[in-house]
């Protein structure tokens, strides 16, 4: 009797499990996705485009002189006017106060 009630828990927690998982999978089908917009931002078959958000902070380091903070202020804007150039920035900062500064 208990292995009849093991063996039928079991096929019931399989078809829960493929249950969920079958309606999890219609759920998250986009009825917008549009696969050539999605091929031309490089989106995946989700037209889900992947965006990375970097903080920056101060190193520890402080005591630069002025020709070596221009020199690594203009190499930080120039690595961002290349990477808007490349249309792989969206935002950039400061979008706040330096306490640092």
């Amino acid at each position: 009797m208990l292995s009849i009630v093991i063996r039928t828990m079991k096929k019931i927690s399989i078809t829960l499990i493929l249950l969920v998982a079958g309606v999890n999978f219609l759920l998250a089908q986009n009825a917008n996705y549009d696969p050539g917009l999605a091929q031309m931002l490089n989106a995946d078959e989700y037209g889900i485009r992947l965006h990375t958000l970097v903080f920056k902070k101060t190193g520890e380091k402080q005591n630069y002189s002025e020709h070596e903070k221009d020199s690594i202020f203009r190499g930080h804007l120039n690595n961002i006017s290349r990477l808007d150039n490349e249309s792989k920035l969206f935002v950039a900062g400061p979008f706040g106060a330096n306490p640092y500064s």
